[in-house]
């Protein structure tokens, strides 16, 4: 850095290109706006995202059943509808409400898987038509925790 002759203004030379001072200010306040906006619009999508739950599930009567597309279920082992989501979450909640999924749209139905107590999996019907089981959050932490 040299000082310029006639004035107490800085002046950078880099390869023959030399920079005064206003040029120098406009650089650096561009290069620290483009920054705080790369952060901001991170941070912001951040908070908003749906992908932030632990695991995909459904809330039946207030209890959470664990859902994984791998747990298909024929269907001739679905029993009698029991419920369906009466809310979709898209973020994620201190108190879950009943009959609500984080996945699943409104209006999905629940089903009662035969031969299997509800307190340890229900099923549920994907748009597809396809029926998957959901396990109850206790039994699926003690297998996967």
């Amino acid at each position: 850095m040299k000082q310029s002759p006639s004035s107490n203004v800085q002046v950078i030379k880099t390869n023959n290109i030399y920079l005064g001072g206003s040029e120098i200010k406009y650089i650096t306040i561009s290069i620290l706006g483009i920054l705080l906006f790369v952060f901001s619009v991170g941070c912001s999508e951040q908070g908003e995202s749906s992908n932030s739950w632990a695991y995909d599930f459904v809330n039946w009567q207030g209890e959470n059943y664990v859902v994984n597309d791998a747990n298909k279920v024929n269907k001739q082992n679905v029993g009698k509808q029991i419920g369906e989501v009466a809310i979709h979450l898209e973020r994620e909640e201190r108190d879950t409400p009943k009959n609500s999924s984080n996945i699943f749209k409104a209006g999905t139905k629940y089903f009662k898987l035969k031969e299997t107590s509800t307190s340890e999996a229900i099923v549920v019907k994907q748009e597809g038509g396809a029926y998957i089981k959901a396990i109850h959050t206790s039994l699926w932490k003690e297998k996967n925790l």
